[in-house]
């Protein structure tokens, strides 16, 4: 005779069938007899001995008393069981051991959702992993929240839950939704206040978001809720992450550390000229970076390099040299060996001792300026894409550096309108270089706003400046001391008097001070 079919839910609440048909709720005279079967369908086996039964559900009472009540349960239990048809050997008491389905014929809706979680586990689907979060989410018998026997049933059931989210968030980020992680995380994060591995999932989700202050509280709330309750600061990895997302670096792969410059600045359009270059540094070892002084190379390569931190895994990490404040040409490797934390012998590095430490490391360089020391740059790239099979070059330089296999992009400046079309402020700001020039100058006046009366004159600037991001950069940020029609009369001058208010703009760039002093054709 066939086993009888006997399926108990326990997720978001507690029924019974039997071969199809339900247990009638109010079959389930005492409660303990409902606990006895929930505490079977839950273990292992569903069989526990009657000893670790009373232990359980009788902790307080003596032996005999608790021995009275497990038979009075049991009566209970089968008599409810029977109601939608069980016999009495469904639940039985065999030497000590009380089973339920002995036979096998036992299906739980828990056994279920943990086997669901093996398969999405293994095939790594973030859809099926939320598909088990979300079933576990509802709670295991809510009715028996507290109840001392269920707690580790219940806290097992959570941890089911944390376990799939935690193992869909990456991929959600990887497929762009991060938004849709850090939403299905902040339950979670929020029941579990003071656990960093979820709060460092959510941290990742909303800065892979584009919200990097949401980010930031969730570190802020973390850290103080720590300190509140167990006078303790976070963990190492939590609190590099949270400087990382300050600093903009947080989005790269899983073990891709980035050594870029942490930007002042919100970067401004592009977006074409970033897709294209990673593809680009995909496939050939160097990419260059030309263009005059002012094209925005050295911005442009940065945003480039974080790209690709986003897109691609890098065992030893994206590093930044910067050549621009080298004037002895023979400093270049030690320059590079510097930056690139690599200790070498003797007062004067080579290109030689530095390729051998780098030899078997896959990394990416941003070379940076090479332009005043064309030949060495030149030389030191050469015996890295020789020596060094694992390291992309990404070089920015006014010219390029000449080399076998080395891809040169000219940097383009930024697309500026034709002051003398009719364009109102709403078309005028689908140009770059005037979204550049709006950016910085609510940097520098937050309540500069473009409109339809000022757009002739934004645009009569950006187009006089031929879109060269540092010269907008430098003309917008004039907004904070004088009109727009004063900036424009500044530039039938010259860029001198621009360049010459703003602290800090590199000595690279002084070539756009030198060519303003004629037409600004920058």
């Amino acid at each position: 005779m066939a086993p009888h079919q006997v399926r108990v839910r326990m997720l978001s609440g507690f029924d019974v069938e039997i071969d199809g048909v339900a247990v009638p709720p109010a079959s389930w005279r005492l409660s303990k007899a409902r606990s006895l079967l929930k505490l079977l369908a839950l273990t292992e086996g569903n069989r526990l001995h009657r000893d670790a039964i009373i232990e359980a559900l009788w902790p307080d009472l003596g032996i005999a008393a608790a021995t009275n009540n497990l038979h009075q349960v049991l009566h209970s239990a089968r008599r409810a069981l029977a109601a939608a048809g069980a016999p009495i050997d469904v639940l039985r008491l065999r030497a000590g051991i009380v089973a339920l389905c002995s036979d096998g014929g036992l299906e739980t809706d828990v056994h279920e959702v943990a086997t669901a979680l093996d398969k999405a586990m293994a095939e790594d689907d973030p859809d099926l992993l939320l598909d088990v979060a979300r079933r576990c989410s509802v709670g295991l018998l809510p009715e028996d929240r507290y109840e001392d026997w269920a707690r580790t049933y219940q806290d097992h059931i959570a941890g089911m839950c944390r376990t799939a989210v935690l193992a869909a968030v990456p991929r959600l980020v990887a497929l762009g939704r991060a938004d849709e992680a850090a939403r299905v995380l902040q339950p979670i994060a929020d029941a579990r206040m003071t656990d960093e591995q979820v709060h460092r999932a959510l941290m990742g989700s909303y800065d892979a978001a584009g919200r990097r202050w949401d980010a930031v509280a969730v570190y802020e709330s973390l850290r103080d809720r720590l300190e509140d309750d167990y006078a303790a600061a976070p963990e190492v990895e939590t609190t590099t992450l949270y400087r990382r997302v300050l600093s903009g670096q947080a989005g790269a792969k899983p073990g891709t550390f980035v050594h870029l410059p942490s930007p002042v600045t919100r970067f401004v359009g592009r977006h074409r000229e970033i897709d294209e270059l990673v593809a680009l540094c995909t496939r050939h070892r160097l990419v260059t970076l030309c263009g005059p002084g002012g094209a925005g190379k050295t911005r442009l390569a940065v945003e480039v390099a974080r790209a690709l931190a986003k897109t691609s895994s890098y065992a030893d990490g994206i590093w930044t040299v910067d050549l621009s404040g080298v004037r002895d040409a023979g400093l270049v490797p030690a320059t590079a060996a510097s930056a690139l934390r690599v200790t070498l012998s003797g007062s004067r590095p080579t290109v030689a001792a530095l390729t051998a430490q780098l030899g078997s490391r896959e990394l990416v360089v941003l070379l940076d300026n090479c332009e005043h020391v064309i030949d060495a740059a030149a030389a030191l790239v050469r015996a890295i894409m020789d020596d060094c099979p694992g390291i992309t070059v990404l070089a920015t330089s006014r010219e390029p550096l000449h080399l076998p296999g080395e891809v040169a992009w000219r940097v383009p400046s930024l697309r500026a309108p034709d002051p003398s079309e009719l364009i109102d402020a709403s078309r005028l700001i689908n140009y770059e270089s005037v979204r550049l020039f709006v950016a910085r100058a609510q940097e520098a006046a937050p309540d500069f706003r473009l409109s339809n009366d000022n757009a002739p004159t934004v645009a009569r600037i950006c187009h006089r400046l031929d879109g060269m991001p540092l010269a907008v950069e430098l003309a917008a940020a004039q907004a904070a001391y004088l009109t727009l029609r004063q900036i424009a009369g500044l530039l039938d001058d010259s860029l001198t008097a621009l360049a010459s208010r703003i602290r800090g703009v590199p000595d690279r760039q002084a070539t756009l001070r030198r060519r303003s002093a004629g037409a600004v054709t920058c």
